[in-house]
């Protein structure tokens, strides 16, 4: 028996491999619907959810199932992850790389979910312990996860920049907080840390502001960007749906970018570091102002914040410039 759960183990290590390492050349139906998709998807993993729990069931408690009716429960596991894998390999590409990534990621999961099931099943073989139920219901709740995440690229790349806003917000109202306390005085010191009296000077404060103002134009464009997209974004071009992923490859960059600058902003400052990260930030906001600009996105509402930002930016690394020679 141990053999069989061991077989199948390997089997859905090759599986997640398959899936992390790219995706399937399969060619597109002509007939795709994407509702369709996601009615498929969402059925074949309540029935690997159901097959989970029949397995972990049987192997609760003694006596402990044969070695055909193990087979029987391996197959019924077996065949539902793989029609698993196989819908979404039917999801063609040109509906949106973000969005063929976030299904990926969900489907990745529940394979992992059901890996470690079996996998627990196959360490407690021989032995008189009792299965953990609670790996059951890391298997629930990584299925019904599927029936949540976003259903079109443009729900996606909504998701990817409310995250990066979240940390660009975050960043910025730490390090406001920071100046208020004189400092830094929130952050966690080591205790035989000699400069623990470290504070900013004039200099240092004076060359912060116009720093977390750029900070604050990044959090202004995510925020406005991610509105612009829920008003005017449309998925019915493969140009629009080509956007919005390079929109998300923008955004991504913006939160790091954002906390290498943020971090070099406390004491005891480095200057010339500081205006390094400033012009890096600076340098992709920018880029992703003007990618912004030429997109389906970017109605005439949109063009006047956009350059509004873009002058804000200029404006902020010229004082920049002038604090740091």
């Amino acid at each position: 028996m141990e053999s069989i759960l061991v077989n199948f183990i390997q089997n859905l290590d090759l599986v997640k491999q398959q899936l992390k390492d790219g995706q399937c050349n399969r060619e597109p139906d002509k007939d795709f619907q994407l509702h369709t998709f996601w009615l498929k998807l969402e059925g074949i993993v309540k029935v690997l959810s159901h097959e989970a729990t029949k397995m972990a069931i049987s192997f609760s408690q003694p006596p402990l199932p044969s070695t055909k009716d193990c087979e029987i429960l391996i197959a019924g596991i077996e065949k539902a992850a793989l029609g698993l894998v196989s819908v979404f390999y039917s999801l063609p590409q040109h509906f949106g790389t973000c969005l063929a990534k976030s299904t990926k990621q969900a489907v990745v999961n529940v394979i992992e979910e059901v890996h470690g099931l079996v996998s627990m099943i196959q360490s407690l073989c021989g032995k008189e312990e009792k299965m953990n139920l609670t790996t059951t219901g890391s298997v629930w709740q990584a299925c019904d996860e599927v029936a949540n995440i976003p259903k079109d690229n443009k729900q996606v790349v909504l998701v990817i920049i409310k995250n990066n806003f979240e940390l660009v917000k975050d960043a910025l109202e730490e390090m406001k907080e920071a100046l208020k306390d004189e400092g830094g005085g929130d952050m966690v010191i080591d205790e035989e840390d000699d400069d623990q009296d470290e504070t900013w000077t004039e200099d240092d404060r004076a060359l912060i502001s116009p720093c977390l103002a750029l900070v604050t134009a990044s959090k202004a464009f995510l925020k406005k960007s991610a509105t612009a997209l829920s008003s005017n974004g449309q998925c019915d071009a493969l140009d629009y749906l080509s956007q919005m992923d390079t929109l998300a490859c923008y955004v991504e960059q913006i939160s790091p970018e954002v906390d290498v600058l943020v971090s070099g902003l406390y004491a005891p400052l480095q200057h010339s570091v500081v205006k390094t990260n400033a012009v890096s930030l600076a340098e992709l906001s920018k880029q992703s102002l003007d990618y912004f600009r030429s997109t389906h996105m970017c109605t005439e509402v949109e063009v006047e914040w956009v350059e509004f930002l873009l002058k804000a930016i200029d404006h902020n690394l010229a004082k920049i410039d002038t604090l740091v020679k």
